[in-house]
């Protein structure tokens, strides 16, 4: 019996044919760390600064100028790698890992063995530093000494508290610094001494 196989015109190499040009790496952003291993196939452990209301974003760098990278998305299809993707959580709430190829260019002929980033995210710090602390909409700038816990306004004899105070935090797991300062206290007139003219909150 003579059985004959159809093999498609174009059809892809098989994934492993083609080795990288330089070193591959990831790309996680500010407030990340990235551990590698290597091996028959290579993978990073990318452990994110915390961010409060959004998942983190990877990209990658590669050696070679004209090489092409395709990934396995959210469902487990195979997509370009146009620009920074943001990672997801399978179903059961846990980080995904990003697994992708590298092709030797944009024909996508032949292709790396597979990669994985597998990514955690730092959890909410329990503690914070205070930057700076503003009273009265910015009238008064307080001395903050994180050590001790105290924060000194210097305010005229017969202060009336005002709109309160208004601190910058930086959260030592974070990405970055706050851009928008939190309304931490309300002042009252409570433990104001007049003829003093000086409170520590």
């Amino acid at each position: 019996m003579l059985v004959v196989a159809m093999i498609p015109v174009g059809a892809a190499a098989a994934a492993g044919e083609y080795t990288p040009i330089g070193s591959v790496t990831p790309v996680a952003g500010t407030g990340s760390t990235i551990s590698s291993t290597t091996g028959a196939a290579p993978t990073w452990s990318v452990e994110f600064g915390y961010q409060a209301a959004s998942l983190p974003k990877i990209n990658l760098t590669l050696g070679g100028a004209n090489e092409a990278v395709r990934y396995i998305d959210e469902n487990g299809q195979l997509t370009n790698l146009t620009s920074d993707v943001t990672l997801w959580k399978d179903s059961d709430g846990n980080p995904a890992p990003f697994q992708f190829y590298v092709y030797e260019d944009n024909t996508y002929a032949a292709s790396s063995i597979l990669y994985t980033i597998n990514w955690t995210m730092k959890a909410f710090a329990t503690d914070a530093t205070v930057q700076t602390a503003k009273m009265d909409g910015g009238k008064y700038t307080g001395v903050v000494d994180n050590t001790a816990h105290t924060i000194e306004f210097t305010v005229p004899v017969g202060y009336v508290a005002g709109a309160g105070i208004v601190l910058t935090l930086t959260d030592s797991n974070a990405t970055t610094t706050p851009t928008a300062a939190t309304t931490a206290l309300t002042l009252t007139n409570a433990g104001i001494t007049v003829g003093t003219n000086k409170m520590v909150c």
